[in-house]
């Protein structure tokens, strides 16, 4: 429904700095683990 479009389009729109959110904590757990 619009309701799916309208989360999609959310999700699109802010993938970028979600991505770039989740590859700080990697980077974080990465050079806590070493």
């Amino acid at each position: 429904g619009s309701q799916y479009s309208c989360i999609y389009c959310y999700c699109t729109l802010h993938s970028r700095s979600y991505f770039f959110f989740l590859l700080i904590i990697y980077v974080k757990t990465v050079s806590q683990n070493n």
